[in-house]
């Protein structure tokens, strides 16, 4: 008997065949955990290793809207259109943030999609406590974290996963020499 996928609920390991199951499938590896599961996103079992920087200093990327952090939530919403403009616009260097989430098949989150992981973190890292891996590493409250939506031509927005309101929004320096802010990566299901 094949095993069955169950349905997704924050908290589920999703495997490579992007379904989630009770119990680890034959031949299948997890490749995320989801937390969102109106939006049907998944957050990558791990951070990109040290920092990233998010690029394009200078440069307002045509198709991205300017957001703020006070309409973070209904402003440039979808990571994945947006990682897809700022790869078009800065080339898929890995070195920045964007171009490393989307060399793995990932995309970097919105800040709305940020906050999300931030509101349901507690699940997700129920579900990355699960596997087996070594290499999967809890969602980390500490610092900030890159997301794929722009502010202007030197900022993007950061996140803080370590509190649950707007408030855990700030500004990071696009410039190629500041890479202070943590990257994690994910996936549509």
């Amino acid at each position: 008997n094949p095993r069955q996928p169950d349905n997704c609920q924050v908290g589920s390991v999703l495997y490579e065949d992007k379904k989630c199951y009770a119990s680890a499938p034959s031949g299948q590896n997890p490749i995320g955990v989801v937390f969102d599961t109106s939006k049907r996103l998944a957050v990558a079992l791990t951070p990109a290793q040290g920092y990233k920087k998010w690029g394009a200093y200078g440069i307002d990327i045509s198709g991205l809207e300017n957001c703020s952090s006070g309409n973070f939530a209904s402003c440039g919403t979808d990571g994945q259109a947006n990682t897809d403009k700022i790869i078009a616009a800065i080339g898929s260097d890995t070195t920045t943030a964007a171009g490393w989430c989307k060399s793995l098949g990932y995309f970097l989150p919105s800040a709305g999609e940020l906050q999300t992981l931030s509101n349901n973190k507690t699940k997700v890292n129920e579900g990355l406590s699960t596997l087996p891996n070594p290499d999967t590493i809890l969602i980390d409250d500490s610092g900030y974290y890159w997301s794929s939506t722009e502010s202007d031509t030197s900022n993007a927005l950061t996140l803080s996963l370590s509190c649950n309101s707007s408030n855990c929004i700030s500004y990071g320096g696009k410039a190629g020499s500041y890479v202070t802010d943590k990257t994690r990566c994910v996936l549509a299901y």
